[in-house]
């Protein structure tokens, strides 16, 4: 079998990493070998190897994922449980033997109920999230406050190659609160993604410009509704203030 520790540490001065963000390589069921930038001979022949093997001890209900970054690998293991999307927890192991035996050792019934025990709070957050209505400032009254920078927004979206703009203000109590601009060069969908993340810990949404014009404040909360549409449920709880969050705190969790 493949010595992890040995693969690890043969990445560590490879294109492989040079070419990875933040100068680490993840590795999962998802993962086409041959197509990681920088991966070759030997290195992606025992990557390969690894990979086949994980997969064949893996059963479909449980993912895995490797860190590579030159100096120690790690392995997550990651149980769906449905409603929360997904529970993982780490492999410990200090050595390529303590690896194997960790595997070999592991009872899938056990993770299984250990992950969905671990998720119990979250089941909860979420039964509380069911009964709450949405809690979101009309994206009319932050722009109220903001109009002076939305015509910013607009400029910089008609000056530059920019699909789409945002501006979001961090409290809304606050007059010498500096907003916030966010812009995304993509396709709408990855927009909505990317708008969705932004919403998590920025939720006063004043403006929305697209190529070049900011829409009206009605169009702007259709977009935000589908954007949110797009989250996990506990992250769509929490941007839509429907859990018991403070908006500053949400950039902590």
């Amino acid at each position: 079998m493949i010595n992890i520790f040995e693969l690890n540490h043969s990445l560590k001065d490879s294109a492989a990493l040079a070419q990875s963000e933040d100068g680490l390589l993840f590795v999962d069921r998802e993962t086409v070998i041959e197509k990681i930038p920088g991966l070759a001979g030997k290195c992606l022949e025992d990557m390969q190897a690894l990979v086949d093997y994980l997969d064949g001890v893996f059963p479909d209900d449980v993912d895995y994922y490797m860190v590579f970054d030159g100096k120690k690998p790690t392995l997550d293991l990651e149980y769906n449980d449905g409603p929360m999307a997904m529970c993982g927890q780490s492999l410990p192991f200090e050595t390529n033997e303590e690896f194997y035996e960790c595997l070999d050792s592991l009872e899938w019934d056990h993770v299984r109920s250990a992950s969905i025990h671990n998720t119990g709070v979250f089941d909860q957050m979420l039964d509380h999230a069911d009964g709450q209505r949405v809690n979101l400032t009309p994206v009319a009254t932050v722009r109220k406050r903001t109009k002076t920078f939305s015509r910013e927004l607009q400029k910089t979206c008609k000056k530059s190659p920019h699909a789409y703009g945002c501006l979001f203000l961090n409290k809304l109590g606050h007059y010498d609160s500096k907003p916030v601009s966010k812009y995304y060069d993509v396709e709408y969908r990855e927009f909505l993604e990317r708008f969705a993340e932004d919403l998590m810990h920025l939720p006063l949404l004043g403006a929305i410009c697209v190529e070049g014009k900011l829409v009206p404040n009605e169009r702007a909360e259709q977009i935000r509704r589908e954007a949110l549409a797009t989250l996990p449920p506990i992250s769509r709880a929490l941007a839509e203030g429907r859990l018991p969050v403070e908006p500053q705190e949400r950039e902590a969790i």
